[in-house]
């Protein structure tokens, strides 16, 4: 939801501080990159 609103940062702050990460949180944040137009950041 923070992607949606371009608050990348705090995204990506909640997006390392979950343990137990699945394809569900990496696609999150790729979807997140990718509609913030980063999409080097996507690839990473």
């Amino acid at each position: 939801m923070l992607m949606k609103f371009g608050d990348v940062e705090s995204a990506e702050r909640i997006f390392r501080s979950i343990k137990a990460k699945d394809i569900i949180t990496y696609g999150a944040m790729v979807k997140g990159y990718v509609g913030n137009e980063m999409f080097e950041k996507a690839l990473d």
